[in-house]
């Protein structure tokens, strides 16, 4: 959905795969970006304050400019807390990957910078996983980049504790 923005041919591919295991020669799934109806259609069913960090990045990335600027004036300076992953970290500035694709190819796509330095103890370590909250300050569509300002580290919940075990003192 996010690459073809329909479901279109969906059923029929899962088929043929099942049928034969081998790609065809001219096999090809055309992208969002030569069919822009169907973009806004399947981002426009979310509103841009609840999409998730992916979401915003294809829609910035590939939609069209009145696409973009609905979700940007959304989301712009807004207090957004996420959950990512560390490419790069100093105490005043955080290099995030955001998206899952650039999790996986360890690329940030958000910087996070802070208005106070980031106490050494505190600063994680690459591929570390981050709780953190910023603002949507500008973005770049290609290649994306979004900066966040006013960073702020968040704490991890904390795991539940478990009730103490109490035993019977042993007798001797």
């Amino acid at each position: 959905m996010k690459y073809h923005c329909a479901d279109d041919g969906w059923t029929d591919l899962l088929a043929q795969a099942k049928a034969n295991p081998v790609e065809p020669a001219n096999f090809a799934i055309k992208p969002c970006p030569l069919r822009p109806n169907r973009l806004t259609t399947w981002w426009t069913a979310t509103a841009p304050e609840k999409m998730d960090f992916g979401t915003w990045e294809f829609v910035l990335s590939n939609g069209s400019q009145a696409d973009q600027d609905t979700v940007w004036n959304a989301i712009r300076e807004s207090r957004c807390r996420c959950r990512e992953f560390v490419i790069k970290a100093t105490a005043t500035e955080f290099d995030i990957a955001g998206s899952s694709d650039d999790i996986d190819a360890k690329k940030a796509d958000i910087t996070l910078t802070f208005e106070d330095k980031v106490p050494l103890r505190l600063i994680p370590k690459e591929g570390a996983s981050l709780d953190f909250q910023g603002n949507p300050a500008s973005y770049t569509p290609n290649p994306f980049m979004m900066t966040m300002d006013k960073g702020q580290l968040l704490k991890a919940a904390a795991p539940a504790k478990k009730a103490p075990v109490h035993h019977k003192p042993a007798s001797q």
